[in-house]
């Protein structure tokens, strides 16, 4: 698995880790502090690994954990932010959601969720939220949000049919949105994007804290499966944006400023599938991650954007991944093998 170090105008390889996983890997995370590195496979594991640089800024990896609690392949992980302590999730395709917490040097079991079909995908709520809360995406097209309590329980809300066929992404919207009037409001509000088998997006505003969940949008503009979201999250924007990309081989941008709803643009018809998304720390630029081992990135300027590198073609390496820990080699899930 090789790292990808954004550098105009190609994207250099730092160097490579050796994840010792014995199959496919589907997902590569670090946290929020870039310190840390979650891996999950085929092979019913997730490792974690410690970060380091040399004074030189190259990386080193040192696998520190094997996190065993799933019973097949495992599809995705998400970091929750720092201030609920080292918080890790996982979803797979043996319909398990397992929340992780590091104490100390052990990793225990925070939480385990079993669903009744297998889970494509999950995502940790931003901080501003104030909660631990997760949003999962599952095969029959139920979203589901997962929140931790004060007493320690665990609260499980459903949206049903969500996505016919199946949930593929979901992504956390900026809290702080007001999509009345363009302005940010004072008082948050948990929103999701989501991507499904049913070739759209799709916006979902909470009623409430611990209210029903409301399709507030549906987007559509993809002809293909929705293979991920991005919600775009920075103070400094006055609107707010979010990508989606599908197996029709497009990137998709909505913008939405407050007064004239969504507005759809390309971005980019790529050569092959684009499987994920990844906004910088600021958002002003995109990783989008297609085909085999491809992966290029765009800068905003002045609400225009523009390509400014692209991986350099080398066959003989596993995987890409930018700062987010995303993978080029493509996100597989339930769906998939349908």
């Amino acid at each position: 698995m090789a790292l990808a170090h954004t550098q105009n105008p190609a994207i250099q390889v730092l160097g490579r880790i050796n994840s010792g996983h014995q199959d496919l890997v589907h997902d590569v995370k670090f946290d929020h502090f870039g310190t840390s590195l979650a891996t999950c496979s085929s092979d019913h594991l997730i490792k974690i690994f410690q970060v380091t640089k040399d004074e030189g800024g190259a990386p080193t990896f040192t696998h520190t954990a094997d996190l065993k609690g799933h019973d097949d392949a495992v599809w995705q992980v998400s970091w929750a932010f720092p201030l609920h302590g080292t918080v890790l999730a996982s979803c797979g395709y043996d319909k398990k959601v397992i929340v992780w917490r590091q104490e100390g040097n052990q990793w225990m079991v925070l939480y385990e969720y079993l669903n009744d079909c297998p889970v494509n995908c999950v995502a940790f709520a931003p901080f501003d939220l104030g909660r631990l809360m997760l949003a999962c995406g599952a095969s029959d097209g139920t979203i589901i949000i997962l929140a931790s309590r004060d007493d320690g329980s665990w609260g499980v809300t459903k949206i049903p049919n969500a996505h016919a066929l199946g949930v593929m992404a979901v992504s956390w919207g900026d809290p702080f949105f007001m999509p009345v009037n363009g302005k940010r409001g004072e008082t948050t509000t948990a929103r999701l994007a989501t991507g499904g088998c049913d070739n759209c997006v799709k916006i979902w505003r909470e009623n409430g804290e611990n209210g029903p969940w409301l399709e507030e949008n549906r987007l559509d503009g993809h002809s293909d499966w929705v293979r991920d979201v991005a919600w775009r999250i920075n103070r400094l924007f006055e609107h707010t944006t979010v990508v989606s990309a599908s197996q029709d081989r497009r990137v998709l941008i909505w913008r939405h400023d407050g007064h004239t709803g969504w507005v759809r643009d390309t971005l980019k018809t790529f050569d092959d599938v684009p499987w994920t998304l990844s906004f910088s720390p600021t958002g002003s630029s995109l990783g989008v991650f297609w085909g085999t081992n491809s992966m290029t990135i765009f800068r905003e300027s002045n609400g225009q954007w523009t390509a400014i590198t692209e991986t350099p073609s080398d066959e003989d390496s596993e995987a890409a991944v930018d700062q987010e820990g995303k993978t080029s080699d493509g996100r597989r899930s339930y769906n998939d093998q349908q």
